[in-house]
C-alpha cells in the first residue's frame, strides 16, 4: 500500500510529460478545444417513436426553442440540447434538474420538459429539434422560446409565453399564440386564430375564417376566403382580399383593405382608411384620418373627425343586373373639419343631400380664387342650393339633387370643410390619375405582406440551417475533445494503474451511499469539520481502499467506515471499465 502511494504521483507526472511528446512529423499535438460556446456545459437527450400518419405530437415545455421538421419516416424523433453556464455555481446540478419525459400514447407521442422554477437560479438554454411525418397534428407549448415548423398537413396549436411563432403551409386549422413575439404563417387550409400581446402578424392565404389580434403590432394578411376579424392596439392593418365579411380595428394605425365581397366594419383611432372594393354594407370610422373608398357598390356609413373622405361609386359593376345603376341602400358620409369628394356615374339614379354646417367665407356657390365655395358640383349636376341661419356664426349650406329621377339617398355632411360632386367621366375633371395613384398606394402597401412572408421564410431557413451547422460542428468538436480526453485517460491508466477522476465528476456516478455515524466522543466535545479522503475504486465500482488526507482524528474513522460501503457506476476508458481514484469530502455538522 505504501509503495502505491509513493509511486502514483511520479507515474502521473510521467504521463503528463508524455502528452507533450511531439507527434510524427515533429508537430506538437495539443488538446483541440471544442467549438461549442465557451463556458457551457452541454447535455443531449435523444429518442424516437414509431407513429402512424394523422396522429398527434403533444409537447409541453417550461423552457426552450422548438423547431419541427417534417420527414416521411413513419416516426417521431427528437434531439434535446440542454446547456448551462459553466462559470456559475451548481451548473452541473442545474442541468440535472431539467427533466424530459417522452412516451408513446394511443394518439401519438407525449413529451413533457420541466424545470423546477423555485430552485432555478442559473442560466439554462434548451433547444428541441423534432422530426415528424408531414401528415401529423401538433399541440406544442413552451413558456419561453421560439417555435418554428415546416409544412404540416394536420391541425396545429403553437403557444409560447414569450417568443416568436413561425409556421409554413398548414393544411388544416391553426391556433398560434405568443405573449410578446411576432407571428409569421404562410397559407392555411382551414381556420386561423392568431394572438400576440404586442408583436407583428404576417399571414398568407387563409381558406377559412381568420381571427387575428395583437396588442400593438402591424397586421398584414394576403387573403381570407371567409370572415376576417383583425384587431391591433396601435399598428397598421393590411388585407389583400376577403371572400366574406371583414371587421378591422386599430387604436391608431392605418387600415388598407383590398378586394372584399361582404360587409365591412373598419375603425381606427386616428389613421387613414382605404378600401379598394366595397361590395357589401360598410361602416367606417376614423378618429382623425382620411377615408378613401373606390369601386363602391354597397351601402356606406363613413365618418371622420378631421380627415378627407373620397368615394367613387360604381354600381354599374354590381353582380346583380337589377342593381346596376342603383345604390343598394341609403349611404352617409360625414367629416368634422375635412372635405368630402364624391365621384358618380352619369346613369346613377340617386338622391343627394349635402350639408356644410359652418362654411368658411361667403355663401357663394361659385368658386373664386380668394373665396372657395363650400359646395362644388359638376355643371351637369342639377344641384339646388339653399342656406339656413343668420349672421356669420350660423350659415349652413345645403345642396340637393335628384339624378335620373332620384333613388337611394346619399347624405354628405361636413362641419367646416367643402363638398365636391363630380361625374366620373366629366371632361372638366379626370379622376383616373387620382384613382390610379390610390390603387397603386393600396396595392403596394398590401404587396408587402407576401414580401415579408418570403423574407421571413428565407430568414428562418437560414437561421435554422446556421444553428444546425453550428450544433453539428460543436458536437463534432466535443466528440474530438472527448476522444482526446479518452486518449489521455488511457495513458494515465497505463502508467499509474488507476485513473484519477475529478471529485465532482465521480460524484455524479455515485449509486449507493451511507451517512457516517457521528462519533460519541466527538459529539460530546462538539467537534465538527470536514474529513477529506483519497478513495480507491475498483473497475466494478466498489470501494477498495480509503486513505485519510486531512480531518480530525475523532471523525476520520467513522468517515472511512461509511465511504467503504459506497458503490459507484464503473468508469469506461476505451470501452473498458477501469479502476479509479478520487477525492471525497465527508462533512460532520452538529444539529
Amino acid at each position: 500500500m505504501n509503495a502505491r502511494y509513493t509511486i502514483r504521483p511520479f507515474l502521473a507526472s510521467l504521463a503528463a510529460v508524455l502528452l507533450l511528446i511531439p507527434a510524427v512529423g515533429g508537430q506538437t499535438r495539443p488538446a483541440r478545444p471544442a467549438r461549442a460556446p465557451q463556458n457551457r456545459l452541454v447535455e443531449e437527450k435523444t429518442g424516437s417513436f414509431p407513429v402512424r400518419e394523422g396522429q398527434r405530437l403533444r409537447l409541453w415545455a417550461d423552457i426552450g426553442n422548438i423547431r419541427i421538421r417534417t420527414r416521411n419516416s413513419g416516426q417521431v424523433s427528437y434531439r434535446v440540447r440542454v446547456e448551462a453556464d459553466a462559470s456559475q455555481p451548481g451548473a452541473q446540478a442545474l442541468l440535472s434538474k431539467f427533466t424530459l419525459a417522452a412516451r408513446a400514447v394511443p394518439y401519438g407521442v407525449l413529451m413533457n420538459a420541466r424545470v423546477p422554477w423555485r430552485e432555478f437560479r442559473g442560466r439554462l438554454w434548451v433547444t428541441f429539434e423534432l422530426n415528424v411525418p408531414q401528415n401529423f397534428q401538433l399541440d406544442v407549448s413552451t413558456q419561453t422560446g421560439n417555435i418554428e415548423t415546416e409544412n404540416i398537413d394536420g391541425r396545429i396549436t403553437l403557444v409560447t409565453a414569450g417568443g416568436n411563432v413561425t409556421a409554413r403551409d398548414v393544411r388544416g386549422p391553426a391556433r398560434l399564440e405568443t405573449q410578446g413575439g411576432h407571428i409569421t404563417v404562410h397559407d392555411i387550409a382551414g381556420d386561423l386564430a392568431a394572438y400576440s400581446a404586442g408583436g407583428h402578424m404576417n399571414v398568407g392565404n387563409v381558406k377559412g375564417d381568420a381571427v387575428i389580434h395583437t396588442g400593438g403590432g402591424h397586421i398584414r394578411v394576403a387573403s381570407v376566403e371567409q370572415t376576417a376579424r383583425l384587431e391591433t392596439g396601435g399598428g397598421n392593418i393590411s388585407l389583400g382580399r376577403a371572400g366574406a365579411g371583414v371587421v378591422a380595428h386599430t387604436s391608431g394605425g392605418r387600415i388598407d383593405l383590398g378586394e372584399t365581397s361582404g360587409a365591412i366594419r373598419a375603425s381606427t383611432g386616428g389613421g387613414n382608411i382605404g378600401v379598394l372594393n366595397v361590395a357589401g354594407p360598410t361602416q367606417i370610422d376614423s378618429g382623425g384620418g382620411s377615408i378613401c373608398l373606390t369601386n363602391v357598390q354597397g351601402t356606406i356609413r363613413a365618418s371622420t373627425t378631421a380627415g378627407t373622405i373620397t368615394a367613387w361609386f360604381t354600381p354599374e359593376s354590381a353582380a346583380s343586373p337589377a342593381m346596376k345603376g342603383k345604390l343598394a341602400g341609403p349611404s352617409q358620409l360625414e367629416s368634422g373639419t375635412g372635405d368630402i369628394l364624391i365621384f358618380i356615374p352619369r346613369e346613377l339614379a340617386i338622391t343627394i343631400d349635402a350639408v356644410v354646417e359652418e362654411p368658411a367665407g361667403d355663401w357663394a356657390l361659385e368658386s373664386t380664387s380668394k373665396n372657395p365655395a363650400s359646395i362644388e358640383a359638376d355643371p351637369a349636376i342639377p344641384l339646388k342650393v339653399s342656406y339656413a341661419g343668420t349672421g356669420p356664426a350660423a350659415r349652413q349650406v345645403r345642396g340637393e339633387a335628384a339624378l335620373n329621377g332620384g333613388g337611394e339617398v346619399l347624405r354628405l355632411k361636413t362641419a367646416t370643410g367643402r363638398i365636391r360632386l363630380r361625374y366620373a367621366d366629366s371632361p372638366r375633371v379626370s379622376i383616373e390619375p387620382e384613382l390610379d395613384a390610390l390603387r397603386r398606394q393600396i396595392e403596394l402597401h398590401l404587396k408587402t405582406s407576401r414580401e415579408i412572408l418570403e423574407r421571413e421564410k428565407r430568414r428562418a431557413e437560414q437561421q435554422m440551417d446556421a444553428q444546425l451547422r453550428a450544433q453539428a460542428e460543436a458536437m463534432a468538436a466535443a466528440q474530438e475533445q472527448s476522444r482526446f480526453q479518452d486518449w489521455q485517460r488511457r495513458i494515465m491508466t497505463f502508467f499509474s494503474g488507476r485513473l484519477r477522476v475529478d471529485a465532482n465528476e465521480q460524484k455524479q456516478r455515485l449509486v449507493r451511499s451511507s451517512s457516517p455515524a457521528y462519533p460519541f466522543l466527538a459529539r460530546q466535545r462538539r467537534i465538527e469539520g470536514v474529513v477529506r479522503l483519497d478513495v480507491y475504486i475498483s473497475s466494478g465500482g466498489t470501494v477498495e481502499d480509503v486513505k485519510v488526507l486531512n480531518g480530525h482524528e475523532l471523525l476520520a474513522r467513522s468517515a472511512v467506515a461509511a465511504v467503504k460501503q459506497w458503490q459507484y457506476e464503473p468508469v469506461q476508458v476505451g470501452g473498458k471499465a477501469v479502476p479509479v481514484v478520487t477525492t471525497v469530502d465527508v462533512d460532520f455538522r452538529l444539529n
